[in-house]
């Protein structure tokens, strides 16, 4: 409490204001408002005689809880312990408890490889920091998104976590890949027909296009994804010819890639489309070499085509 003010002088000025409202004696706004603010101040006091805790410890549980939902950790690296739900593990014991039996808190899990390889060290042990992450998280659905660009000298760390991860697929509600093409490839085996609760994925491989050419296996490992409506793709040419996605269930569609063919052929596979962006590094066709059948969105309500020069709408689009 400020120096400049005591109990008894604020009693006093509470008691004096208090008669003046009493024999009806108008008082000026500046008046009221300070009868109120010492009021309020008043309350405060009295709420710290009768519990001498911390406000941060007085906080209702429930207003807590409330509190802790509106948190958004999308984008917090797990293995930087200083951020995402960390910090609220350190406040006090109290908010550790409930922090720790709260499993919304520890739903997004975010997995920068990059970050851990060369901020943290090799001294992280990144399974054991994902283990604790996948137990209070209990059974919600995830958040989930890995970054390993470069698998050159991972650690045994590293994959145990990243195995760990792949266990937990099925709960996987919305998922960013931003791997290296070969680690994606040993992967999809694992994670094939169990993405029940997938929503919304986007994948980035940038795998060299020469790859292709030589026959790299096809991506069909969210063939199975009954949930699956948000797709974003960045950086696989031909998307159509070399991923089996569920097109027909689509409602959302990003693909964005250095070739310059927008892959028009995608818009008559996702008839549901809603909305739709198809871009490119490079100049883009201005539009499909025809002759094609009309292609029919009846649910499309934004198609954008971007790239170094903007083309027109496909002569054969019917939205």
């Amino acid at each position: 409490m400020d120096s400049k003010f005591s109990t008894d002088s604020l009693e006093a000025e509470i008691a004096s204001i208090s008669i003046t409202y009493d024999y009806g004696d108008s008082l000026s706004l500046e008046s009221r408002e300070r009868h109120g603010w010492i009021a309020d101040y008043s309350t405060i006091y009295d709420l710290d005689r009768i519990d001498p805790r911390p406000p941060a410890q007085r906080i209702p549980t429930e207003i807590l809880l409330l509190i802790f939902s509106y948190l958004n950790f999308s984008e917090a690296n797990l293995l930087q312990l200083s951020d995402g739900p960390w910090p609220l593990t350190k406040v006090c014991s109290r908010w550790r408890e409930i922090a720790l039996d709260y499993p919304l808190l520890w739903t997004h899990v975010n997995l920068d490889f990059s970050y851990w390889r060369y901020i943290l060290g090799t001294e992280t042990r990144a399974d054991l920091i994902l283990s604790t992450f996948v137990e209070r998280s209990k059974s919600l659905p995830l958040n989930v998104q890995i970054r390993w660009r470069d698998i050159e000298d991972a650690s045994e760390d590293a994959y145990k976590a990243m195995t760990l991860l792949l266990s937990t697929c099925h709960r996987w509600k919305k998922a960013v890949l931003d791997i290296h093409s070969v680690l994606f490839y040993e992967i999809s085996p694992i994670i094939m027909g169990r993405l029940l609760e997938l929503e919304a994925l986007k994948l980035n491989l940038n795998p060299p296009e020469k790859s292709f050419r030589d026959g790299q296996p096809i991506i069909d490992a969210f063939q199975f994804a009954p949930k699956l409506r948000d797709v974003c793709i960045e950086g696989m040419p031909y998307a159509t010819r070399n991923m089996r996605l569920p097109w027909s269930q689509l409602t959302h569609l990003n693909a964005y890639h250095d070739h310059p063919n927008p892959n028009y052929h995608c818009l008559r596979l996702s008839p549901n489309l809603v909305e739709c962006y198809l871009g490119s590094h490079g100049h883009l066709l201005q539009s499909p070499n025809g002759p094609y059948r009309v292609i029919e969105l009846p649910r499309l309500k934004k198609l954008v085509l971007g790239g170094k020069c903007c083309p027109r709408s496909p002569d054969s689009l019917c939205a």
